[in-house]
């Protein structure tokens, strides 16, 4: 049996990629995942997924807007409530395990399961919460979570 192939590959490597290759792509802004770094037990469900073409679907222009517009919108909310509630402990721990080469859904579930009063998104490993919670650890300490040393 022929062992499935996947492609771990940025945004920005979109262009210069060919896609018509064998085997499935996941495209990420997470650098985590790409330099297989420390990843949440989701994580490896979705690679394997991808790896096998479960759950795939082809996707319009138009679904990709609609789902952007719904990613947006949860993580606006998510980062708002980091934003009020965030400690700066809290935003110490965060960047330790991004320096530690956490994925965001490995920080949200980390972050879920400490316990802290106001982190009730779902699924505790929820990418997204990962990205807002990173996004607010970096502002508390005046850098960017897309750009070196968080991403």
């Amino acid at each position: 049996m022929k062992k499935p192939r996947i492609r771990i590959i940025g945004p920005d490597d979109l262009d210069g990629e060919d896609l018509s290759q064998e085997g499935q792509v996941l495209v990420t802004e997470d650098r985590a995942i790409r330099e297989g770094g420390k990843l949440d037990a989701a994580d490896y469900s979705l690679l394997a997924s991808v790896a096998h073409g479960e759950g795939t679907k082809p996707v319009t222009p138009g679904d990709l807007s609609e789902m952007a517009e719904q990613g947006i919108k949860v993580f606006d909310g998510l980062r708002d409530m980091a934003r009020r509630h965030m400690k700066p402990r809290q935003a110490r721990y965060i960047r330790l395990l991004r320096l530690d080469g956490h994925s965001w859904r490995s920080i949200a579930g980390l972050c879920h399961r400490r316990g802290w009063d106001w982190a009730n998104w779902a699924p505790p490993s929820n990418q997204i919460a990962g990205m807002a919670l990173c996004e607010r650890a970096a502002e508390l300490h005046e850098e960017n979570y897309r750009k070196e040393p968080w991403n």
